[in-house]
């Protein structure tokens, strides 16, 4: 499974591989630098808590998972 920040980042290298000119090229690497520095960081920090709480609220604990964390990396770092 990917998240949508990781489907964002796949589009715009896709975006960049297709690049005619060095100005977009240089303008998507931008782009992917941003994602890759901080969007996916900040996703992972959001999920992480999401699950979290929600585990906290509907589960009795997390289950198969130790943490958050190990629940993110086993969905989404596949």
């Amino acid at each position: 499974m990917k998240t949508a920040m990781q489907d964002v980042l796949g589009l715009v290298e896709q975006m960049f591989a297709n690049a005619k000119t060095k100005e977009i090229e240089s303008v998507m690497n931008d782009v992917i630098n941003i994602i890759t520095q901080q969007g996916l960081e900040k996703e992972k920090e959001q999920i992480i808590q999401f699950t979290k709480d929600w585990f906290e609220e509907y589960c009795e604990g997390l289950g198969d998972y130790k943490t958050p964390e190990q629940y993110y990396n086993q969905t989404y770092n596949n």
